[in-house]
């Protein structure tokens, strides 16, 4: 059996849906009404429960189908949804209405250059900055070259693997990279992360993904 791939290169899809988060899941029943909804990634098992229950209330044996999680079982403690995307630039950002920038001052202006003040509110999925910077459409830009890491970006996350997109003006920058306040472990840190006098850094010399973190477990 062949089933139709519908591709929604003009977004038609997602404009009638008023979408603002990719990816995004939506669940209708066999009467057309929707019954479960999920923005970005994680929520696998909830998910898989609300497509179990729309089939068992359409009559559906899935007695034979076997569930993400057994009865019975328990997430590990402290266990949160996996943490979405994140977009730094203002485009992405104003459009989805606070979503990622913790302080208020970066919705001032686009192209804003600040001076932020770290807060400490530490929430999780959303990015905090300290020291001198702009928000560009595509993403914030750091202003000063500091040499004792003085400016920096915190994002509280909750997954095992942390990767970034940055490029530098310059022919090469050197970001600084903790983990709890401490240099990541050589064992835990990702493909990217090399070691200076104790730091563990990141040598930005072209614009790309780069490898941070990759932890055993969550």
């Amino acid at each position: 059996m062949r089933y139709p791939v519908a591709v929604d290169s003009d977004t038609e899809t997602w404009d009638l849906f008023g979408n603002h988060f990719w990816p995004s899941t939506y669940l209708f029943d066999s009467s057309g009404e929707l019954v479960y909804q999920h923005f970005g990634e994680g929520g696998y098992i909830e998910t898989q429960q609300a497509v179990r229950n729309a089939l068992d209330d359409a009559g559906r044996d899935i007695s034979r189908v076997k569930p993400l999680m057994d009865e019975g079982s328990v997430l590990a403690a402290g266990a949160h949804t996996i943490t979405r995307e994140i977009y730094t630039g203002y485009e992405r950002i104003y459009e989805l209405d606070g979503l990622f920038a913790v302080q208020g001052r970066y919705y001032d202006a686009p192209g804003a250059t600040i001076l932020y003040e770290d807060l400490g509110l530490r929430r999780h999925g959303q990015f905090e900055l300290h020291g001198l910077w702009r928000n560009e459409k595509y993403g914030i830009v750091h202003l000063r070259s500091t040499e004792f890491a003085e400016d920096y970006i915190v994002f509280p996350f909750f997954a095992t693997s942390v990767n970034v997109v940055m490029s530098s003006e310059i022919a090469s920058s050197t970001v600084e990279v903790e983990v709890d306040g401490e240099p990541i472990s050589d064992d835990l840190a990702g493909a990217d992360v090399s070691y200076n006098d104790g730091k563990s850094i990141v040598t930005v010399n072209e614009a790309t993904l780069y490898q941070l973190v990759e932890l055993d477990e969550f």
